[in-house]
């Protein structure tokens, strides 16, 4: 290739191919910056790799895993015995069954943490990285019971639902429980699409995943990459069938597609499918469809409080509030410096009867009793819900 001036340019190894961004930045530069200054401890991570013969099981099933992770990643001629990637990433991986002993090294970690030594990250940049992924942008995927990936086959079923409703309708048509559902979205979920997508179209993902600090750009991916193979989901009449068909849509991704799939994940995450709107779609799906292992989740999944029908509903209501009195009066009531606080899950009984009161001052909306409704709604509710419900 020709750089500027018409100089050529040095060709890209095999083993640097992947280590830089469609920017031009260095992976290993930007990635590791979701590592918090407070996560990271120094010498804490020789200090794990000091300990590696204290779990001889951990480190067998490791070392049963490495050769399944190097064949997977055989095109890229980089995990082979002996070489440097191999090395690492076995330290890695014992480094972090040492770091979360309660968690362990668990079965699919050897490819997340693979992906990060493709990159091109150093040893211990991939170490921290893998726990920020594992801890805090999928947290609860690999904890005992997997709760936090069962609620995300949940949210992948409702999101489906909300972007593609015939869709959704035909996967519960050709199994029960959502299970077409649970099996495609533990494949491309919990892998994080490493080995679903083709490896520079997944490191693209893995951009945004870093950029966001956030698990949105996999359910973006999810549903750009079933879009425009609808119809070829809708006329599957079987389960298998359909399997195998959502199995290989990643295959069917090349080169020339490449640009577009990703345009349609950034349409979704400027949009309906950001961040915050993902966070919300979790919580609904909580607060509507409850399970038992929702009991098993993470601290940093229930501080986000569960969002029922009667929550949205007086949501609605203090809206309507907000049109009768106006926001300043709101505001005073709730004490909230925005106006917007009167539902955030923290008002007390007393906020609900002085918003119902003061409606009852002003008169009804278009004929509405909106002082009755807020009262019906909070003895149905007591209130919105309440943050750490499970």
């Amino acid at each position: 290739t020709m750089g500027e001036g018409g100089d050529a340019e040095a060709p890209v190894s095999l083993a640097e191919r992947h280590h830089r961004n469609p920017d031009g930045a260095l992976r290993r530069d930007v990635w590791p910056r979701i590592v918090d200054s407070d996560m990271r401890i120094p010498n804490h991570y020789a200090a794990l790799l000091a300990l590696a013969g204290e779990t001889p099981e951990t480190a067998q099933q490791i070392e049963k895993d490495l050769p399944r992770t190097g064949a997977t990643f055989a095109v890229q001629g980089l995990l082979k015995p002996g070489l440097p990637m191999w090395e690492s990433l076995r330290n890695v991986l014992t480094a972090y069954a040492a770091h979360d002993p309660v968690m362990g090294y668990v079965q699919s970690m050897n490819f997340i943490a693979a992906f990060l030594l493709l990159a091109g990250l150093k040893e211990e940049d991939a170490f921290w990285c893998l726990i920020a992924l594992v801890d805090r942008v999928v947290p609860g995927y690999f904890s005992e019971g997997m709760a936090a990936a069962k609620l995300d086959q949940r949210v992948f079923a409702r999101l489906l639902h909300i972007h593609l409703p015939a869709v959704g309708l035909h996967l519960e048509t050709l199994a029960p429980d959502n299970i077409v559902c649970g099996i495609i979205s533990s494949q491309w979920l919990l892998t994080l699409f490493v080995n679903v997508l083709p490896t520079d179209v997944t490191m693209r993902i893995w951009d945004r995943v870093f950029s966001t600090g956030s698990r949105a750009p996999l359910f973006a991916a999810c549903i750009a990459l079933l879009t425009p193979r609808s119809n070829d989901v809708l006329g599957c009449n079987e389960m298998g069938e359909c399997i195998e068909l959502l199995q290989g849509l990643g295959d069917d991704l090349g080169d020339a597609d490449a640009d577009g799939f990703l345009a349609v994940v950034d349409a979704h995450l400027a949009n309906e499918l950001s961040p915050t709107l993902v966070l919300l779609e979790t919580a609904r799906e909580r607060g509507r469809h409850r399970r038992p292992s929702d009991a098993g989740l993470p601290d940093s999944v229930l501080a986000i409080a569960p969002v029922t029908e009667i929550d949205e509903l007086t949501a609605g209501l203090c809206s309507d509030l907000e049109d009768v009195v106006g926001r300043r009066a709101l505001r005073r009531w709730s004490g909230a410096e925005d106006g917007k606080a009167l539902f955030t899950g923290d008002l007390e009984c007393d906020d609900w009867e002085m918003a119902g009161d003061v409606a009852a001052d002003d008169g009804a909306s278009e004929g509405r009793d909106l002082a009755g409704e807020i009262e019906m709604l909070r003895d149905m509710g007591e209130g919105p819900s309440r943050a750490g419900s499970p």
